[in-house]
């Protein structure tokens, strides 16, 4: 016996063994006939500490005998199907709205984060909610109860009652009620339900792909202009002011810069050659102009 939970064993086949027999109900759960409030769920596996941890991973996780869920969602690991032809039996087939609260649950999150203001039923607690005039009750979600305790009083919801988390509705900013539940550094205002996590994961790879062309299209366009063939020029050249009045000296070169660095040595000038001018004065600043 682990917890609240009993773990399942494979033994001998016994005809007479009323605890050897399972009930499949409409709802997808598994109960032992010998009793109708305990059925077949996958042990949920504890979240692995720190952020860059792996997401924890259901292989091998072991199968157990757990009290059934009141409300009507936040058990996904409690639902199965059967599949008569194989013999075999899946494990959490239920919707998405019911695997998002069960997990949200287990990871300690707000379920008005998955769900938003729409009143579904799921496992709560009440809470007196203080208020001008005494108390009010108000109905948090596990995660947010659980964050809660110790601090307020809490009762368990022993009925299936459709409800939104108050830690996430309007009416509790309304009131100036200050946040004490799982959710209230996110202060509601954010959405992490399926739906919204494939439409972003979608756009970041929209984006991912238009990046990657843009990179593509500049990686062609500089291999194109390194394969380009580059002219050299012949250039007669002379030391400022002497024209036409010394010899000059031939210069062979693809740029402005090259021309300049051959000129200094041809020429022997006392400092480096810094600017080129046609016989006209006109500074030179592109191969294109000579």
């Amino acid at each position: 016996v682990t917890g609240s939970s009993v773990s399942i064993v494979l033994v001998r086949k016994r005809d007479d063994d009323i605890n050897q027999r399972w009930t499949l109900n409409k709802d997808g759960s598994i109960n032992i006939k010998s009793n109708y409030s305990l059925v077949l769920g996958v042990a949920l596996p504890p979240l692995p500490p720190g952020e860059d941890a792996p997401p924890p991973g259901y292989v091998g996780v072991p199968i157990s005998l757990q009290p059934r869920r009141v409300a009507a969602l936040g058990a996904a690991n409690q639902c199965w199907l059967w599949a008569p032809v194989t013999g075999f039996i899946k494990a959490f087939a239920t919707d998405v709205t019911d695997k998002e609260i069960t997990a949200a649950n287990k990871a300690g999150v707000c379920t008005y984060a998955v769900t938003g203001a729409q009143e579904l039923e799921q496992p709560g607690y009440t809470w007196a909610m203080p208020t001008a005039r005494g108390s009010q009750q108000a109905m948090v979600c596990v995660a947010c109860a659980r964050a809660m305790r110790g601090n307020f009083r809490l009762t368990k919801l022993n009925v299936s009652i459709p409800f939104s988390c108050a830690m996430g509705t309007l009416s509790m900013k309304q009131k100036g009620q200050k946040f004490g539940g799982s959710f209230h550094c996110l202060n509601g205002k954010v959405d992490l339900s399926t739906y919204e996590a494939e439409k972003t994961l979608e756009r970041w790879e929209e984006q991912l792909e238009q990046l990657r062309k843009e990179r593509s299209v500049r990686t062609i366009q500089r291999q194109i202009s390194a394969v380009q063939m580059v002219q050299s020029l012949r250039v007669l050249a002379f030391r400022n002011g002497e024209g036409w009045f010394a010899d000059g000296m031939v210069l062979v070169g693809s740029s402005v810069y090259g021309l300049l660095e051959q000129a200094t040595h041809r020429l022997n000038l006392a400092s480096a050659a810094r600017r080129i001018y046609t016989a006209d004065g006109n500074l030179v600043l592109d191969m294109k102009e000579l």
